[in-house]
């Protein structure tokens, strides 16, 4: 505890130096991300009593898809035509191959989702949900490489744990005010983040079969942080950062080294960037890079020669020569091509959630299955499906709730582009968040909830505070320990662009 408060005050001042409109930024992603998922577990729940039931569930997330798919695509239609980004990052395999797979990953959850939650106990939901945060700590040292922070620690344990209680203490009463009252059907919501969603409560599931569904919700659950991990590799490749290219512009430079001091002077330099609020989003638009001091000296040379109408052979000698980042022996899928950041996350989210549609339509005979769609064949799936189009039409207030719906999703997938490259574990606590700050917003607005009861409001309440005490030790502990996640993160990028050995043996080097 003697600990806690130097950390507090530490954290506090932090906060005090960062500029208002960074922290005004912050705070809208939070609210994108919540409102979002608020948003579409309200629509869904409305939703439900509007559409009919023979199409079934796929319907309903395949439409949604198409129409927030759209809207990404219109956005980056007009951010081309209006900034004209350079899009060459767009081009590349690697970078379709991320957005394939974060597609499929994509669908995947949501069919496991969407048919899974119908069969499976809410307290297992819930505790199921609760895993989230290991799960993205467990994917984040593997696959983000972030191995200098340890996450066995007093922080971390304590807000798991406080995060798992506010989840499980918002579930239990609800499920217990339910069983209280005999009401037969639940609340027919779902979020596609967590993957929370409405337990029927069918009388024709054997104990055998709802643990089987059990399962299928539980693999649910790792494949959305997957998802979460694959756009910030995505981002993490492609996102222009000009203190990484001026770091490895230094490795190709006449002294055979970085003249810098090496990564730890380097990890400093982005800690002191980030702290002024340094914007990293404008992309060099030539394949050669050099460090930004002898640019700015070699351009001062220039204008003192201009002026002067001389010419001084050994002046333009000191200058280091434009070396390119690498040699003409290496690939050439090495060379390094970014995008500004908005170019990245807009490319990303229209190629993803697209690439998602087209899995969605070619998963559509799998409402036939015999135990696990809806549909007793493939063309009666299909009917469904065309069934569910018209009546998204022409059935009424279905438009408006599907529209809501798929609003909802846009406000999740722009906050958690945004927190995802922040970190993947501190996005899927603000998501967990969502369910309770639902819960309340449906006590003290009642004519957006459909249910018959819910549980009492200083439940709600009681599961946002352990949540949000357990997100704010979390955030406290991850910027207390952002120098150990800048290595991390700038060795990620090294092995992305196989530079790693390069450093490794440019280092040892340098010390000798």
């Amino acid at each position: 505890m003697c600990n806690c408060l130097p950390m507090l005050k530490t954290f506090c001042g932090r906060v005090a130096r960062t500029g208002k409109l960074r922290l005004l930024f912050i705070f809208v992603l939070i609210i994108l991300l919540m409102g979002g998922n608020a948003t579409q577990i309200i629509m869904l729940n409305w939703w439900f009593l509007q559409f009919p039931s023979s199409p079934g569930n796929y319907t309903m997330f395949a439409v949604s898809g198409f129409v927030f798919s759209a809207f990404f695509v219109v956005l980056l239609i007009l951010y081309m035509i209006i900034y004209r980004p350079d899009l060459r990052f767009a081009r590349q395999a690697l970078g379709w191959k991320y957005l394939t797979f974060a597609g499929w990953l994509d669908t995947l959850n949501s069919a496991l989702a969407v048919y899974a939650a119908a069969h499976t106990p809410p307290v297992l939901q819930a505790t199921f949900t609760a895993l989230v945060p290991l799960y993205a700590a467990f994917f984040t040292k593997t696959i983000l490489k972030d191995k200098y922070r340890s996450y066995n620690n007093r922080y971390i344990r304590s807000s798991f744990a406080l995060l798992s209680a506010g989840v499980l203490v918002a579930t239990i009463a609800n499920l217990t005010m339910k069983t209280s009252s005999s009401t037969e059907d639940s609340s027919a919501s779902e979020n596609s983040d967590s993957g929370n969603g409405s337990w029927n409560n069918r009388g024709d599931d054997s104990p055998m079969e709802v643990r089987i569904w059990s399962l299928l919700f539980a693999l649910s659950v790792p494949v959305v942080v997957l998802l979460n991990v694959v756009q910030t590799l995505y981002m993490t490749r492609y996102t222009h950062d000009p203190e990484f290219l001026a770091y490895v512009a230094q490795l190709y430079m006449e002294e055979g080294h970085p003249n810098s001091g090496g990564r730890e002077e380097q990890v400093k330099h982005i800690l002191q960037h980030r702290q002024r609020g340094g914007a990293t989003s404008q992309p060099y638009l030539s394949h050669h890079y050099k460090v930004m001091a002898e640019r700015i000296e070699r351009e001062e040379r220039e204008d003192y020669n201009d002026d002067h109408h001389e010419y001084r052979e050994e002046d333009q000698q000191e200058v280091t020569p434009l070396v390119p980042l690498f040699q003409p022996d290496q690939p050439r899928g090495a060379e390094i091509i970014h995008g500004d950041d908005t170019a990245v996350k807009l490319v990303m989210l229209a190629g993803e959630t697209v690439l998602q549609c087209l899995f969605t339509l070619l998963w559509l005979p799998m409402d036939a299955l015999p135990w696990y769609g809806g549909s007793r064949s493939v063309a009666e799936a299909f009917l469904h499906f065309k069934d569910g189009l018209r009546c998204v039409w022409y059935c009424p207030n279905n438009l408006q709730c599907c529209i809501g719906y798929s609003a909802g999703f846009v406000g999740v997938y722009v906050g958690a582009a945004y927190l995802n490259q922040y970190s993947v574990t501190l996005c899927s606590m603000v998501s967990q968040l969502s369910g309770p700050v639902t819960a309340l917003l449906l006590v003290l607005v009642p004519a957006l909830n459909v249910e018959e009861q819910l549980a009492p409001w200083w439940v709600s309440v009681l599961s946002v505070l352990l949540m949000t005490v357990g997100t704010f030790i979390y955030v406290m502990w991850e910027s207390l320990t952002e120098k150990e996640k800048v290595r991390g993160e700038l060795d990620l990028k090294l092995k992305m662009y196989g530079l790693k050995e390069r450093v490794e043996q440019t280092e040892i080097v340098t010390e000798e």
